[in-house]
């Protein structure tokens, strides 16, 4: 992971025009989550499988920034970290670097976009009174959809709802023991940001 991203925004910079005139950005964002778990859960004796789909969500705040690569396009980089508030156990946190395509219908950055890039997710399960706490996390493709509109020379607001295909794999054990937790899962999120132009 401390490789990838780095040499992913290499890339995107690369690809924009050297001509074009890199506008930076930093901004904060609301995220809106949804932690979606397959879950197995295996024991011994008169308990032999069980399974099902489990999904839990909640709100992070987060940092957003990048570049407007010219009238259509920016190179943007999110992170948001924040517990979900179902079961309270378990904390998502979300790095991402995406080039999004913006088709104007108003005005220059004023419009839906599309978007497409690599994010790293990570979802980490506290100690609980019915199982132990664990930590994994995984790379994969991003896209997002959404609608940005910049309010003036300085200020770019964005509604962004992202889809991550990294799928997270962990284990835990239930408290006492007996139980085996596996879970494969991933994360969704819908953002709102206000970000200030340079």
């Amino acid at each position: 992971m401390t490789k990838t991203l780095p040499v992913a925004f290499a890339a995107l910079l690369s690809t924009a025009s050297v001509h074009a005139e890199l506008q930076p950005y930093i901004g904060l964002s609301v995220n809106f989550f949804a932690i979606n778990s397959d879950l197995t859960a295996t024991g011994s004796g008169f308990f032999s499988s069980s399974s099902g789909l489990i999904s839990d969500s909640g709100t992070a705040l987060g940092v957003s920034g990048g570049f407007l690569a010219d009238e259509n396009s920016k190179i943007r980089f999110s992170y948001y970290s924040g517990e979900e508030s179902d079961s309270s156990i378990m904390t998502a946190t979300v790095i991402s670097l995406s080039y999004d395509y913006i088709f104007n219908a108003r005005g220059s950055h004023q419009g839906w976009f599309l978007g497409g890039g690599i994010s790293n997710v990570s979802i980490e399960f506290d100690q609980s009174n019915v199982s132990t706490s664990s930590s994994a996390s995984a790379t994969g493709l991003m896209l997002q959809v959404g609608y940005e509109y910049m309010m003036n020379t300085n200020l770019l607001v964005e509604f962004a709802y992202s889809l991550n295909f990294a799928e997270i794999k962990q284990t835990n054990n239930s408290v006492p023991p007996g139980l085996i937790f596996d879970y494969t899962q991933d994360v969704n999120n819908l953002g709102i940001s206000l970000s200030y132009l340079f």
